[in-house]
């Protein structure tokens, strides 16, 4: 039996490359999903002008330790 939580919010994904310890976040990928009980993802939409890739945001550069 495979239980999984439901959570009422958008779901993002953040996709980011690493180079020299460095990681920089090259996109971010929020998903569409029918309403309940099925849940099922309709749609991914990547937007440039996401707040989450413009400097000073939270995920925008964080060094690797």
């Amino acid at each position: 039996m495979l239980v999984d939580e439901y959570l009422d919010s958008r779901e993002v994904s953040v996709e980011y490359v690493t180079h020299r310890r460095e990681s920089t976040v090259v996109a971010v990928t929020r998903q569409d999903v029918a309403a309940p009980p099925y849940l099922a993802e309709l749609a991914h939409a990547i937007y440039v002008t996401d707040p989450l890739l413009h400097p000073g945001a939270c995920l925008s550069r964080s060094p690797i330790v």
